[in-house]
């Protein structure tokens, strides 16, 4: 991503819209790392999310609230939004990942 980009920006409702982006800074930082669950019809997804450990990064829960990630505690629910499976540069393609 570079200065003058546009991507998407998606509101708790799942209302979309583009944005441009500002600048793009790329620093060193204390990350974050997040193993979530998701329920998918009567499936589980296991996942994780790498985050900045700022408080100025933050998740959404169900209500439109935003919490801070450095005050997110084991237990605590956030929105999360399932895509289509693996994709290239936001491409669906066919293929299987196993994390580990």
């Amino acid at each position: 991503m570079k200065g003058g980009d546009k991507v998407l920006a998606v509101t708790n409702k799942g209302q979309v819209r583009a944005v441009s982006i500002g600048r793009v800074k790329i620093e060193t930082r204390p990350m974050l790392r997040f193993e979530l669950e998701a329920t998918v019809g009567d499936s589980k997804i296991l996942f994780s999310c790498i985050c900045q450990n700022a408080e100025t990064v933050r998740f959404v829960d169900q209500n439109g609230i935003a919490k801070s990630v450095v005050k997110v505690k084991n237990g605590d629910e956030v929105l999360v939004h399932i895509g289509p499976g693996a994709t290239h540069f936001g491409t669906k393609v066919n293929e299987k990942i196993l994390e580990k």
